[in-house]
């Protein structure tokens, strides 16, 4: 990946659309388009293939939104990373078909309320830095939750079981996000 957008940014120089002190600048932005169009591609492709779309948009939808207000783990390699999102995509497609229905209004409220859990003590555990700490996040997750927990209880399906453990992996690493900051600190 580096290699690629190293070699797109030299190009860029060389037909004078940047000068070279902007190469590593454009190498980095182009590495993280590049790693991110793969990742929704190849999401949003096996999604097709396997006629799961309806999932695979919850999936981004929520992914996506939580991404966008707060910080969480990030992954050392493009490799680590999709990885991660892959796995946490088929991990909410498994689990939402493994769990039987008689028990998923169960499964939707266990995990809804471990959610609100995690994300509580992302707080706790973040509290003393603003910048640790989203608002905007902590709303928009309470907010889904409630959601969830309510069509857990009236309708309980496959779809709350996987947008439930889709929230949880988010939580999840938030919290771990969180813990080894503090850690370093």
């Amino acid at each position: 990946m580096e290699y690629i957008s190293r070699m797109i940014s030299k190009s860029f120089c060389k037909l004078g659309y940047i000068e070279a002190n902007q190469i590593e600048d454009l190498r980095y932005g182009l590495e993280v388009v590049i790693s991110n169009a793969i990742t929704l591609l190849s999401i949003l492709g096996f999604g097709i293939v396997i006629h799961r779309f309806t999932e695979t948009m919850i999936f981004f939808s929520i992914f996506i939104v939580s991404r966008s207000l707060r910080d969480r783990y990030h992954a050392k390699t493009f490799m680590s990373c999709f990885i991660m999102t892959f796995g946490t995509y088929l991990l909410a497609l498994v689990l939402s078909y493994v769990i039987a229905a008689e028990v998923q209004m169960y499964w939707g409220i266990y995990l809804v309320l471990l959610n609100c859990l995690i994300v509580y003590y992302t707080n706790v555990l973040g509290n003393d830095d603003p910048k640790k700490h989203s608002d905007k996040f902590d709303y928009f997750f309470y907010v889904l939750n409630c959601v969830l927990l309510l069509t857990s209880i009236l309708a309980p399906s496959q779809l709350t079981v996987f947008s439930s453990v889709v929230t949880l992996v988010i939580a999840s690493t938030s919290y771990f996000n969180v813990e080894m900051i503090n850690e370093n600190v």
